[in-house]
């Protein structure tokens, strides 16, 4: 537990850059920080590993004041992971990793094999041991950071916007990649970011700072996207944290009817629906297709121009957001509800979606 008691934080010149700030970031949980430029959270997380020393109340870890220890003997039991990976560039991938173990009076022989095994935990191919930061992309480079914030398996790790640097697909392959670590691993992460999106997607709690290191609204996804604090919290989520609040939601809560469904060898003639969905012999879906369209078209189904789906949705994995979003990319306005066989279960309207958000105990 890490537990900031009225921290506060003043520079010569008069700058508050923390006001005050009380919380508690739970053992085993993700607490992500969030804000404006100038909101304080970088200087928040930097107060627990002693990077800043606060001019104003106490940061306790585990009920101890960090003061009471010296600030290198503090971070060899806290994992920091930084924006551009950090990355010693004269030292090979493995040598990075193992940073922290040799600082600690670990031999290369005790060192390397847990490097290797670190390497392939956080998705990187072991060939690549023997190279350089500069011979890896951006995203690699992060993978490695992270690693090495493993090394020591410290109990707490401080991360400080460690994806912002990377293109939006790499950096949503490391998201899904960090909550899988974290699932395996149980840490206690403090993490920092500017991304809304990115702080609903990985935070237990958020927390979110304004300007002055004003700690404003300090709750869970859930709780943050249904009852913003104030205007500028609401403002800060943005107008679509309705669509948002989908991502709490399980699909398989969404309403279901059965879907116009017709086998791909059925005749043309037998289609009676505007809108029906076509599917082989394992009832998978293929695609739409509109009567009107078929005018006097002779043959099966197959002859046919299909209209493409847009995308299915998992009942069994996928959120009513990912619902929401097949049902606006389908030409017919359903979203298609697919099993883990991806055979057809049902389809559902836009409106039955969001409506699943109406219900408090359909939301985690």
């Amino acid at each position: 537990m890490i537990t900031f008691d009225s921290v506060s934080k003043r520079y010569p010149d008069g700058t508050v850059a923390l006001d005050e700030v009380s919380l508690e970031c739970r053992t085993g949980q993700i607490t992500v920080f969030v804000g404006t430029s100038g909101g304080g959270k970088t200087t928040a997380l930097r107060t627990i590993n002693r990077m800043v020393d606060p001019t104003g109340g106490r940061v306790l870890i585990d009920g101890a004041d960090v003061k009471a220890s010296k600030p290198a003997e503090l971070r060899r039991g806290i994992g920091y992971v930084i924006q551009q990976a950090g990355l010693f560039p004269h030292r090979t991938i493995l040598d990075n990793i193992a940073t922290v173990p040799y600082l600690l009076g670990a031999s290369k022989r005790e060192a390397r094999p847990k490097a290797l095994e670190l390497m392939e935990r956080v998705g990187l191919d072991p060939a690549m041991a023997g190279r350089y930061p500069f011979q890896l992309s951006g995203g690699q480079q992060q993978r490695v950071g992270v690693a090495r914030a493993l090394a020591a398996d410290p109990p707490i790790m401080l991360m400080d916007e460690p994806f912002s640097a990377v293109d939006p697909v790499v950096r949503a392959e490391l998201q899904a990649e960090f909550l899988r670590l974290q699932d395996e691993l149980h840490k206690t992460i403090v993490f920092v970011t500017h991304d809304i999106d990115e702080a609903i997607k990985l935070g237990d709690k958020i927390a979110v700072f304004r300007t002055g290191g004003q700690l404003v609204q300090f709750d869970t996804p859930e709780d943050l996207l249904a009852a913003p604090a104030d205007d500028f919290v609401a403002d800060f989520i943005g107008r679509d944290r309705g669509i948002r609040r989908l991502s709490f939601v399980k699909a398989g809560d969404v309403p279901l009817r059965p879907a116009p469904v017709l086998p791909v060898t059925s005749n043309v003639s037998a289609v009676g629906e505007d809108w029906s969905l076509v599917v082989d012999a394992a009832n998978a879906p293929l695609g739409w297709v509109r009567s009107a369209g078929l005018g006097d078209a002779e043959g099966t189904l197959a002859d046919a121009r299909l209209e493409p789906l847009g995308h299915t949705f998992s009942i069994a994995t996928d959120s009513a957001r990912a619902a929401l979003d097949a049902a606006i990319l389908s030409p017919s306005g359903l979203a298609v509800a697919v099993d883990p066989e991806g055979a057809v279960v049902g389809v559902a309207e836009q409106r039955d979606i969001a409506g699943a958000l109406a219900e408090p105990e359909d939301v985690r």
